[in-house]
């Protein structure tokens, strides 16, 4: 009898693990093993369902294994949250919540563990600050916004990529409908002036570059320059006071991640066959370049250890490349809804 107890109990706890290990909507993950171990995967969403038959919308930023395992919603605000990130509960009764709703781009951590995101809602865009993983379940509490679109602070239109100077004395952002890449001093978010470097007029507080196009993913490497998408024709790279220094040829790029192991810059192309480009950056040369037929619009990538995780919105999911031997690894997750940046999160 004593045994059979025993059995039992042994297969409710794998039971256990399978349900947590399975994400916050119970559908079956791709990968058979999932370690529970960090680093995570943080994936934002665009906040709009990948398909007309699928009303999910993810406006949250999710968690996942290394393996691609879901493991459910980071952002939290009071004792009730939908797992997919919707409220049925009207605003009111979420006061520490945003009163906007989220559409949310590029991520960055601090010293301290604080998420910082950006949110391109269009009824009121910002950086808001999220606290460092303190709880349980690993969730974030709204903190206050760092930033927002206002009188005072025009040009943060659509923010797109957040990045941090290698100090962390500064925020950047680029500004999507304003063209922009903006600095703020941190923690204070005052905008930074202006460096002499800058081309043409600032129209907007804080200006550090006018791109002259959509700016997108951004990026600091490890002397400070800065490195920007411009979805053009060219990443973009800055010195420190905002002079143009380089211009990688690369065809309609959107995302950008620095490597600071290797000091390879990753830059996701979003042309007719969308590529990952590597450029060395100490060599200034361009290396080997990773493609997959079903890889499209590459906005959000990283590295860690030998492996390149990149997501792409058409199909959405998220693909694994190997760093060492160049191969495709293939496709770890897939999304209800368009993924747009991805970090590493201890937590």
């Amino acid at each position: 009898m004593a045994r059979t107890i025993s059995c039992i109990v042994v297969l409710v706890a794998v039971l256990a693990v399978a349900v947590v290990v399975a994400g916050s909507n119970g559908k079956p993950k791709q990968h058979p093993q999932c370690s529970l171990q960090p680093p995570y995967l943080y994936v934002t969403f665009h906040g709009s369902s990948a398909s007309k038959n699928k009303p999910d919308i993810y406006n949250n930023a999710f968690r996942y294994t290394l393996e691609g395992c879901e493991l459910g919603s980071v952002l939290v605000s009071g004792p009730i949250f939908e797992p997919r990130g919707t409220w049925h509960q009207p605003r009111a009764h979420r006061p520490d919540f945003p009163s906007r709703s989220l559409s949310l781009a590029g991520m960055v951590l601090d010293n301290a563990g604080v998420l910082y995101l950006a949110n391109a809602d269009k009824t009121g865009s910002a950086i808001s600050r999220w606290s460092s993983c303190k709880t349980a379940d690993s969730s974030r509490a709204y903190l206050g916004d760092f930033v927002v679109e206002a009188a005072n602070n025009t040009g943060l239109q659509h923010p797109y990529g957040l990045a941090f100077n290698n100090a962390k004395t500064r925020l950047f952002a680029s500004a999507q409908n304003s063209n922009v890449v903006l600095a703020y001093e941190y923690p204070s978010g005052r905008p930074v002036a202006s460096p002499p470097g800058l081309s043409g007029k600032s129209k907007y507080p804080g200006t550090f570059v006018n791109v002259g196009n959509t700016p997108r993913g951004i990026a600091f490497d490890h002397l400070d320059n800065l490195y920007v998408a411009n979805h053009v024709d060219a990443v973009l790279v800055y010195n420190t006071t905002g002079y143009l220094v380089n211009s990688i040829a690369v065809d309609s790029p959107i995302g950008v991640y620095f490597d600071p192991v290797a000091r390879i810059m990753y830059m996701g192309s979003n042309a007719k066959k969308s590529a990952i480009y590597t450029y060395d950056v100490r060599a200034r040369t361009m290396g080997p370049k990773y493609k997959e037929s079903s890889l499209s619009h590459p906005a959000g990538m990283l590295v860690h250890k030998d492996l390149l995780y990149v997501v792409s919105q058409d199909p959405t999911a998220l693909h694994t490349f190997n760093t060492t031997s160049g191969a495709y690894n293939g496709v770890i997750a897939t999304f209800d809804d368009l993924p747009e940046q991805l970090i590493l999160s201890p937590c």
